[in-house]
């Protein structure tokens, strides 16, 4: 997910540095400001306190895109002021299992995640064109 966020970005003009480090960890780094976003972070009892306290920003889950889901997509709250564009195409970004598991499935067929998410991103125009809209549109929530 992270490389294919990184794509999604980058393809919308944005620089992007990707950061894999551990859900606490970054929970952490998100509320400092060492992490602009994160769009695959799993719940724990941390982050949603830290989403309570508005410390983060929640933009839903990366399923459907509800804030109850398991796995969430998580910003630094100086995100919507700073790179506004970028929130909105995180807050549309969503995958389903189906289409996560393409991904995975070339990943696992030998490809490097990278080569796995062109590849993909090749057949998959009508699931990221949307992403890629929200970013270049202020006027679409």
């Amino acid at each position: 997910m992270l490389a294919l966020t990184a794509k999604a970005l980058r393809k919308s003009c944005f620089k992007v540095e990707i950061a894999d480090i551990a859900d606490e960890l970054a929970t952490e780094s998100l509320m400092t400001g060492g992490l602009h976003a994160h769009p695959n972070l799993a719940r724990s009892a941390t982050l949603d306190i830290a989403i309570e306290d508005k410390a983060v920003r929640s933009m839903g889950g990366r399923v459907g895109n509800k804030r109850d889901e398991r796995v969430l997509k998580i910003v630094a709250t100086s995100m919507k002021k700073k790179w506004p564009d970028a929130q909105k195409m995180l807050k549309r970004m969503v995958l389903s299992d189906a289409k996560l598991a393409e991904i995975t499935n070339l990943v696992d067929g030998g490809l490097t995640p990278d080569d796995a998410v062109k590849a993909w991103w090749k057949t998959n125009k009508k699931t990221w064109s949307p992403w890629i809209a929200a970013s270049k549109n202020w006027m679409k929530p």
